[in-house]
């Protein structure tokens, strides 16, 4: 499992970077969106754990960027958005499986990423919906008629 990590927040960086480099993941790290962007566009990345703000600007294109080149990726959002704002995310970024707050440990981080990364490594089962009345693939948090 490769691993990007994008936060402008030193301390948080080295949270998050422990665990995952104690666990045996290969982690690279960046306090910038443009070495991030670099990095995406000339390495293979399983998983995108960044801050929602890198020095201000917001991370969502680099994000979306990272999806167009990385079919398979999953993205964890460091944010402190709740409630509504939260919902708007998971719309707008379809690689974000969880948005964790920025005080939460690197362990928490670890554990979400492994769940993240299995869950786009194995096929999706396929359920009977009878809201649609036909075969459903099922992904994660959605269903989508067959």
């Amino acid at each position: 499992m490769q691993v990007l990590l994008v936060t402008d927040d030193l301390p948080q960086q080295e949270a998050i970077m422990i665990p995952f480099i104690k666990a045996g993941v290969l982690v690279t790290a960046t306090s910038s969106l443009k070495v991030a962007e670099a990095f995406i566009s000339t390495n293979v990345v399983d998983l995108l754990v960044a801050s929602e703000r890198v020095r201000g600007r917001l991370s969502h294109s680099t994000i979306l960027m990272a999806e167009h080149q990385h079919a398979h990726l999953s993205t964890i959002l460091l944010t402190d958005r709740t409630d509504r704002d939260a919902e708007e995310v998971f719309e707008l970024i379809p690689s974000v499986h969880a948005l964790i707050g920025t005080g939460v440990p690197g362990e928490v981080v670890l554990q979400f990423g492994r769940a993240s990364v299995v869950s786009k490594s194995k096929p999706a089962p396929l359920t009977f919906s009878s809201r649609f009345g036909r075969v459903v693939e099922e992904d994660a948090s959605r269903r989508i008629a067959a």
